[in-house]
């Protein structure tokens, strides 16, 4: 790689590579929220992707209540990630529309809050490295239209499973929306 291109490319040499936080929520005591069926599989597969394949240190929590999130991610914004390259949180719960997520006890916490404890202001240490956060959660209470496919197989909606045995799948899925900005704020480019 050139010395331009370089330039331009976040370091990823780190060894490891950095920290993954993965939240899974699964059971819930407050509020009116089901079971979240098969997310203990989802989770145990990313826990062995970002540790094993990705090389990531993991920190896998399961079913924690709003204070338990922001003590742990108090915990990563203070820690110090100099000598790491990079930093994911995966959370795995309910959600609804306004970009929230529910932790297990019921109670509500906006995205963009969890987001700013790692924002550069917020956690020096990570100025300046990519920040990833992937967010496995219901967004509203609509279902997305489901399509059918010529294969048999079950589908899973979170909180239950389907009736059908024919292949079907959400019609807006296998998209990744990735945006250079947070929302209600002006793109910065660098020239």
């Amino acid at each position: 790689m050139d010395r331009q291109n370089k330039k331009s490319c976040y370091p990823m040499d780190a060894n490891p590579i950095g920290h993954c936080l993965i939240i899974n929520n699964v059971e819930f005591t407050g509020g009116n929220l089901a079971e979240r069926v098969g997310s203990d599989q989802d989770a145990t597969k990313l826990e062995e992707l970002f540790g094993n394949f990705l090389n990531f240190t993991v920190e896998l929590k399961r079913n924690v209540t709003k204070e338990q999130l922001e003590s742990t991610l108090r915990h990563y914004q203070q820690k110090d990630h100099s000598e790491f390259c990079t930093f994911f949180v995966v959370i795995l719960s309910h959600g609804d529309e306004g970009n929230i997520v529910y932790a297990s006890d019921g109670q509500a916490m906006k995205l963009d809050d969890i987001f700013q404890y790692f924002s550069a202001s917020s956690c020096l240490s990570l100025g300046g490295k990519p920040k990833v956060f992937i967010v496995q959660a219901c967004r509203g209470n609509q279902h997305n239209r489901v399509v059918s496919l010529n294969r048999q197989d079950s589908v899973v909606y979170d909180g239950g499973p389907s009736t059908s045995s024919q292949t079907k799948v959400p019609n807006e899925a296998d998209t990744l929306h990735a945006y250079a900005t947070i929302s209600k704020l002006l793109l910065l480019l660098k020239i």
